[in-house]
């Protein structure tokens, strides 16, 4: 199973979340309403500056970030995956608009370079991105939380995965020295002190002196839900509601000079690896 891209280290990975759909006996619901998607600050590309694999990172959809619109057969298919990345008790449902506005505040490409704890020279590609709604209009009885999903491409592919999209984080999991609870959202209960705010800043990491090139891509949602959870009660319904599509994608090339370098690089690389597992 994938590990969570909640981001947080001197060099390693971290946490974000999504959604579902009973295709089955449930008609998806036509929506009255659309949230208005804003984005405000937006930086397209980070050059590599400096290192031997110069390079980049992009944001996905030259930055542009619009209201998520899936047909039938996508929602079909984030349904399948992620309804057995949890307890089976955690059921989904797609439902309609709740209205307002999403704020993208911030979505920054991002593409560093650095020494990780083990003296090995990294180069990292991601993004950085803070998100707020306003104005919503939340289902009587329910709490509207963030859930969110994603896919990998490239090298930026971390394990083997039997299905495509990847609830983020996934269960279980540790990030930051917390244990990620059972529930499908991006904040684990109580995490999250302005729940109407989103932020995450996924990376990859290679050896500066190797090629690389990747991506992923994420899709957030805004989900409603009964608000209580305790581990062993169930059933749970998650609606999800409106989404956004975000993500990321880079490459690193060696230049002539650095390919005298590139041998003892991959012997680093397994080396790397090792230290990791």
């Amino acid at each position: 199973m994938n590990t969570a891209r909640h981001t947080s280290v001197v060099l390693t990975r971290a946490p974000i979340a999504l959604v579902s759909l009973l295709l089955t006996a449930i008609l998806l619901p036509t929506a009255s309403l659309q949230a208005d998607v804003i984005l405000h600050s937006v930086k397209k590309f980070d050059p590599c500056e400096g290192g031997l694999t110069p390079g980049g990172t992009w944001l996905i959809d030259d930055g542009d970030v619009d209201y998520l619109s899936l047909s039938t057969a996508e929602k079909q298919e984030i349904y399948n995956d992620i309804t057995g990345q949890f307890d089976p008790a955690w059921e989904y449902a797609w439902g309609s608009s709740l209205g307002g506005d999403i704020h993208v505040d911030q979505y920054f490409a991002v593409d560093d370079d650095g020494y990780d704890k083990y003296g090995n020279y990294l180069c990292a590609h991601g993004a950085d991105i803070v998100v707020h709604y306003e104005d919503i209009t939340v289902p009587t009885g329910k709490t509207v939380d963030w859930l969110q999903v994603y896919t990998e491409s490239g090298q930026a592919v971390q394990y083997p995965d039997p299905y495509k999209w990847t609830v983020d984080p996934p269960p279980g999991i540790t990030i930051d020295g917390v244990v990620q609870d059972q529930a499908p959202f991006y904040y684990n209960q109580g995490e999250n002190a302005t729940p109407s705010r989103f932020s995450d800043s996924p990376r990859d990491y290679h050896l500066e002196a190797l090629p690389w090139s990747g991506g992923v891509t994420f899709y957030l949602f805004l989900a409603s839900w009964d608000g209580t959870y305790t581990p062993g009660t169930y059933p749970h319904t998650v609606t999800l509601h409106d989404g956004i599509a975000w993500g990321y994608t880079g490459y690193c090339v060696p230049e002539p000079v650095s390919c005298v370098l590139f041998a003892g690089s991959v012997f680093g690389a397994l080396i790397l690896r090792l230290k990791r597992t």
